[in-house]
């Protein structure tokens, strides 16, 4: 056990090098290359700090323990469901690019998102440990539930988390053996509608043409996806 935790720490320790490495590459070639007055070491100070959080959150998590952090789910989620609300909160959300997803605290910026990616699995398991037997009722009110975070990751829009959100459900109704009848049609309806939706909002269309017809857009998002871009 203590040898797979020592590899586990190797791994990420190494991952966390690899990124921090790339972010001032990137960042420091930036600020050069447009002769910003900021300074090229910022981003990369931010994501020690970021670094610095995580490892903190991590080792909290650690000694809290799993059961622990399962009884707390549903508090948990609730606080990440407001913290969802506010981001539609003028002056408390950020607003970038179209999309809000961030919330500005003291200068640092997060997704609240992030947090429901992990508690709203943990929550569902949670609850359905406490059950006997699941029924299509009480299964319908678990899903209203956990239903308003997932709304309002799509108000933002944020598709990726969205997507990632139900799939990682799918899985979880798999595992925990939920009636294939109680979720796999609502789901399959909810997809149609959520993709229809997506391709008419603005940025996803012309994510999609860019994709397809990366020439569009060769100083921009075409650049990687077109094949004979010279730069």
């Amino acid at each position: 056990m203590k040898k797979a935790a020592f590899r586990l720490c190797i791994c990420i320790t190494l991952l966390l090098s690899l990124g921090l490495l790339m972010v001032y590459n990137t960042t420091s070639a930036e600020v050069i290359d447009k002769s910003l007055e900021a300074d090229t070491h910022v981003a990369l100070l931010k994501q020690l700090i970021y670094a610095a959080t995580g490892l903190f959150i991590g080792l909290f998590a650690y000694l809290l323990g799993y059961e622990r952090i399962c009884r707390l789910s549903p508090v948990i989620l609730l606080l990440v469901t407001v913290l969802l609300a506010l981001i539609f909160v003028p002056k408390v959300g950020l607003e970038i690019n179209g999309a809000k997803r961030w919330l500005n605290i003291f200068g640092f910026s997060f997704q609240p998102s992030e947090l429901a990616k992990f508690f709203i699995p943990i929550f569902f398991i949670h609850w359905k440990l406490k059950q006997e037997k699941i029924t299509l009722k009480n299964f319908l009110k678990i899903l209203l539930y956990i239903a308003l975070p997932i709304i309002l990751i799509f108000l933002e829009p944020d598709n990726g988390t969205f997507g990632i959100i139900l799939s990682t459900l799918v899985i979880v109704f798999f595992l925990t053996k939920v009636n294939f009848k109680y979720w796999a049609l609502p789901l399959i309806a909810v997809c149609t509608v959520a993709s229809f939706l997506a391709y008419n909002m603005p940025h996803v269309r012309s994510r999609i043409d860019v994709y397809l017809h990366p020439e569009l857009d060769l100083r921009g998002k075409g650049h990687q996806p077109y094949p004979h871009c010279k730069s």
